[in-house]
């Protein structure tokens, strides 16, 4: 979890106990947190505009990558946990190399508001982005070419999940 405070606690999910607090601390708000599908690797980034790659066991930082121009909001890493997409206040998505921190393909502009969720599909040929602009976009991973018109979100896009193959997508909002 990450918190307004910089911190992030990793908790054993079927007792509810921390396993470690603060794990790490981030110099502003974490809003976001993956970990790694082997649970190795913990992935965080916040109001800092950065992502970061912690050792899940030791806490200390593989790597810091920056790119956004404003705060990370929502994270998601893809089914082979070779990439972790990011989304912004900045209105952007883009792709890192999990191994690296390095930034793969090209920015992904489009949204008018800041990004709020983002996935990839389970062949890592789609990356689905969300908004407050009430749409949400498919793009091509490897090109960064958006794929069809945006989807209309409704007023008020707040929440947005989709199937691991990427084959659906499900969505709410105010309205």
């Amino acid at each position: 979890s990450g918190s307004d405070d910089g911190t992030i606690g990793t908790w054993d999910a079927s007792t509810g106990a921390p396993i470690r607090m603060p794990l790490i601390r981030h110099h502003s708000s974490v809003y976001t947190t993956i970990l790694s599908h082997d649970a190795q690797f913990i992935f965080s980034a916040g109001a800092d505009k950065a992502i970061h790659k912690w050792n899940a066991q030791t806490g200390d930082l593989v790597w810091r990558t920056d790119g956004h121009e404003s705060s990370i909001l929502c994270s998601a890493i893809s089914s082979d946990g070779k990439h972790v997409a990011t989304g912004s206040f900045d209105c952007t998505v883009r792709v890192w190399d999990a191994l690296s921190g390095a930034q793969v393909g090209v920015l992904l502009k489009g949204h008018s508001k800041p990004v709020i969720g983002v996935a990839l599909s389970h062949d890592g040929q789609t990356i689905i982005s969300a908004s407050h602009d009430s749409t949400i976009r498919l793009w091509d991973a490897l090109s960064g070419n958006p794929l069809g018109e945006p989807i209309d979100g409704g007023q008020g896009l707040t929440a947005f999940a989709a199937s691991r193959d990427g084959d659906r997508i499900a969505f709410g909002g105010a309205d």
